[in-house]
């Protein structure tokens, strides 16, 4: 089974490989996440060192994972891949583990690795500050159908508590999504689907989330989803569990017996500033198998004010 765990700086770094690069930067502090190969150094193979945790109803769920760095200011970076080219990234996560008060998801996205196209589907690229010696997991849940993989860099904001939101192309479904904010010691609060302007009401059409920017609204901000067809989607919800103020709450939502996970997210009320995403990511249900396919389980902190309400989704194939 998977873990089910219980002074800021203006650096601004981007994401690429298993490790983020310090960038030099200029008069703004800011560095949009561009998704191109090559923006920062050589990228590293996505698929080093990932372990396999199995494949089941064509779904492919592998992990990584790294102690964060004391000497770079308790943060790490952990990508975990699809295995190689005939495999296309559906659904990704990470657990922050650690102490719930210091450790926190600072940013996630799909990736894009040295492949013949430019598609964000080799793997699930995750950021976050913990408690050595504790790890941050990336996982990853991929396919052998075609996806498209729609983001977009959000403009400056006049607030460090910002939110984004992105569609899906025509008449395709989510899968999974992200949200990605640059800068050190910026977090995720919220990141789950959303159900658009259609005639249901099934939170199928995109990727909606918010972050906290501890550059006051000037960081770079992304936002990424996961969209496909033809394949049998099926999307969960949990009720709200409220979630104390200095406290972690953690929420699991499962598929039913037949079916197997490939994405999921989280809600979280109250202002950004004042919570924080710990982990989303699939989980080990108590079936014979040991692979994570039965649910999507989230993880959140509240800081303070006031109790805050944590709603969990998570989205199946079967």
């Amino acid at each position: 089974m998977l873990p089910d765990t219980g002074g800021s700086s203006d650096i601004v770094r981007s994401m690429r490989g298993k490790r983020l690069v310090p960038l030099l930067f200029v008069a703004s502090l800011v560095v949009l996440a561009l998704p191109q190969a090559g923006t920062a150094g050589t990228p590293v193979d996505p698929n080093t060192h990932d372990a396999i945790l199995g494949t089941t109803g064509g779904i492919r769920y592998a992990t990584d994972s790294a102690v964060y760095e004391a000497s770079n200011n308790n943060f790490i970076d952990v990508e975990a891949g699809c295995g190689g080219p005939n495999w296309h990234l559906f659904g990704g996560g990470s657990l922050a583990s650690g102490g719930v008060a210091k450790s926190f998801d600072e940013a996630d996205r799909p990736d894009d690795y040295l492949d013949a196209d430019t598609n964000l589907d080799d793997g699930w690229l995750a950021d976050a500050i913990g408690t050595p010696p504790a790890k941050l997991h990336a996982y990853t849940a991929c396919m052998k159908h075609a996806a498209t993989y729609p983001f977009q860099d959000l403009p400056n904001d006049s607030s460090g508590n910002r939110t984004a939101s992105i569609a899906c192309p025509g008449t395709q479904r989510v899968t999974q999504g992200s949200m990605f904010i640059a800068t050190v010691n910026s977090w995720i609060t919220s990141s789950y689907p959303y159900d658009g302007p259609d005639k249901d009401t099934i939170p199928d059409d995109g990727w909606r989330g918010s972050v906290f920017d501890t550059l006051g609204g000037i960081g770079g901000f992304s936002d990424y989803a996961i969209c496909s067809k033809g394949l049998k989607l099926h999307y969960f919800k949990s009720p709200p569990t409220k979630v104390k103020v200095k406290s972690a709450g953690t929420v699991k939502v499962p598929c039913t017996p037949d079916q197997h996970v490939v994405g999921g997210g989280e809600r979280l009320t109250g202002t950004q500033s004042t919570g924080r995403l710990i982990g989303s990511f699939p989980y080990d249900g108590p079936d014979k198998g040991k692979i994570p396919d039965d649910g999507w389980q989230t993880k959140v902190y509240n800081l303070g004010g006031g109790p805050k309400q944590l709603t969990g989704f998570a989205i199946c194939i079967g």
